[in-house]
């Protein structure tokens, strides 16, 4: 972390509460959930992001059904999973604590879209209930 000097990692496994006691830099868990029952298992008092379950390690551009996030307080979950502009207005109202963006702005995979990036934040900025 210091060499690269990053300063928040994301960790994308399931660990120990020992291990990550011994982490001495900043980090968030990341959750890949399939169903509600998932979101029941994120500790109450942490943030979190919440990613689509796929094989593998994610980056796939799969979204989470928002049906999921019903009654459910959102605001300490970071949204990832397949994140367009056009999904942007669906969330709106969930009230997210924000929001991670990889796919969803690439000309092709791998390869981000300085347009689609500019696009996208235009209209994250305007969406009032992402703090």
């Amino acid at each position: 972390m210091k060499t690269a000097k990053l300063s928040l990692a994301q960790i994308h496994t399931q660990v120990s509460d020992d291990f990550l006691s011994k982490i001495d830099y900043p980090y968030i868990r990341v959750a890949r959930i399939k169903t509600k029952n998932d979101l029941e298992n994120i500790p109450k008092n942490e943030y979190i992001l919440v990613d689509s379950y796929v094989d593998g390690f994610g980056g796939e551009g799969v979204k989470i059904s928002l049906d999921i996030f019903k009654n459910i307080d959102c605001s300490r979950f970071i949204l990832a999973g397949g994140l367009t502009k056009e999904y942007l207005k669906q969330i709106q109202d969930l009230n997210f604590y924000g929001i991670d963006v990889s796919s969803g702005v690439e000309s092709s995979k791998g390869i981000k879209s300085h347009q689609k990036i500019k696009e996208f934040l235009e209209i994250a900025k305007n969406i009032t209930s992402i703090n």
